[in-house]
């Protein structure tokens, strides 16, 4: 316990390689040292016994405590991104490069050596934090009127994100598993449900009916905003029946508000401009 006290003496004050050299000078002096239980200097034992020794599966032990560090930029929604879901960081990060660690299934964000996150790792696209969310709200939300505490909380069990298709494989496993109706339930709950890149990947008919069935559930009753880059008139291509796409953009669109977005896309605006700079 005293060796790792002598360790901890030194959290987050040195880099990977003053460390090391920490374990070392330590490691000369302990195992040069009479062992307080056996009496015994371990590196007189460690030569007469060396020949009798196995060595260690270094790969399989290190394999297994082996930490990988990546980055992600914060946008301006105060996320960062991993493998495609995002995680929520505290505002006053946003534009900050921070650095992401996975282990014991959990991403731990840190900004140089301070940790501002830790996330359970899930499948979910948007992952909030509650504390995140609500200091995120009270920077759109300029109503002192209003007590954002709460009306964060509740938007975090109000609004759901999910991509197109993983919606669909959500419904075809729900299906498979003769639960399609309490799956169908479970997204019509949401107030807003938002349906990102609908159209990238292509629709089995079987499936497009599926996706027919969550929005004639939800039609008149909840709000939901899809996302697409496939003009209205190609629908029949996407779902690969005139007669579903039809009676899906029906619905959609009846007392709907369309907004066309034009322009560069936001993921490479940043680097287009520095190449033309």
């Amino acid at each position: 316990m005293k060796l790792l006290d002598e360790i901890y003496a030194y959290n987050g004050l040195l880099d990977y390689r003053e460390l090391n050299e920490l374990i070392q000078r330590l490691n000369e002096r302990i195992n040069h040292q009479v062992h307080p239980g056996t009496g015994r200097i371990p590196i007189m034992y460690l030569r007469k016994e060396r020949t009798h020794l196995l060595p260690l599966p270094k790969d399989t032990i290190r394999k297994s405590y082996q930490l990988i560090t990546t980055t992600s930029k914060v946008n301006p929604s105060s996320m960062v991104t991993y493998h495609s879901c995002q995680y929520s960081v505290p505002p006053e990060y946003i534009g900050k490069i921070l650095s992401l660690q996975v282990y014991d299934n959990y991403l731990h964000v840190y900004y140089n050596t301070t940790m501002v996150a830790m996330h359970a790792i899930c499948l979910k696209k948007l992952n909030y934090l509650e504390q995140h969310y609500i200091a995120i709200s009270r920077l759109t939300l300029k109503s002192r009127n209003c007590d954002i505490n709460a009306v964060a909380r509740q938007n975090l069990k109000q609004i759901y994100f999910i991509k197109c298709h993983d919606l669909i494989q959500q419904l075809k496993k729900a299906k498979l598993e003769n639960r399609l109706e309490a799956r169908l339930r479970h997204f019509f709950k949401y107030k807003l449900l938002i349906i990102d890149e609908l159209g990238y990947l292509p629709i089995e008919k079987d499936d497009a009916k599926l996706f027919f069935q969550l929005i004639d559930l939800r039609y008149e009753k909840r709000s939901t905003i899809l996302t697409t880059n496939i003009n209205f008139n190609s629908w029949d291509d996407v779902f690969y029946d005139p007669v579903i796409a039809n009676a899906i953009l029906d619905r959609i669109l009846h007392h709907a508000h369309v907004v066309n977005i034009t322009g560069r896309s936001y993921r490479l605006k940043e680097y287009m401009t520095q190449d033309e700079e």
